[in-house]
């Protein structure tokens, strides 16, 4: 595999493992928009307060882990940075999921 494979697929991974979040975020103001009540429209900030939480992480997460993270990233931060992709219980070490 060439470098510009490798490139082609490692930014194809980071934009499905964005389209998510993102997308739930968009969601998230379009009912606040088109929300009928206060309620529905409460629900649909905390939608996407959290979606846009999530798609921050992985960020985070895909700079540690492709990029050239800063030096000044102390061993605790980059901990907690590789579990921020786990917070759903989905992805783990290995490509295996949890049921």
């Amino acid at each position: 595999m060439d470098a510009v494979q490798l490139a082609a697929l490692l930014s194809s991974k980071l934009c499905h493992d964005l389209v998510g979040p993102v997308g739930a975020a968009s969601n998230g103001l379009d009912l606040i928009e088109d929300g009928d009540s206060v309620a529905t429209q409460v629900e649909a900030l905390a939608l996407a307060r959290s979606s846009i939480g999530e798609a921050v992480r992985r960020l985070k997460f895909f700079r540690l882990a492709f990029g050239a993270e800063s030096p000044m990233t102390t061993p605790a931060e980059a901990r907690r940075l590789s579990e921020g992709p786990c917070r759903s219980g989905r992805p783990r070490a290995g490509g295996r999921s949890r049921p």
